[in-house]
């Protein structure tokens, strides 16, 4: 029976070009969750549509 040695590296790999936009998306990832601590949020809850319905006097003339 032959022996085979284990595999040195890794079976995936990826090419500096894919290396290097992989790196790309996930720097701007990490400066948008920076941006997000930043980021005001609202200070007031937004309405329901039910809602909104409820207080309009005639909702059939809501049109899209």
């Amino acid at each position: 029976s032959t022996q085979t040695a284990p595999v040195a590296q890794a079976p995936y790999r990826l090419a500096p070009s894919e290396m290097k936009e992989l790196s790309e998306q996930l720097q701007e990832l990490s400066d948008k969750r920076e941006l997000n601590k930043l980021t005001v949020k609202n200070r007031y809850p937004l309405p329901r549509i039910d809602d909104l319905f409820d207080r309009s006097k005639d909702p059939v003339s809501i049109r899209r």
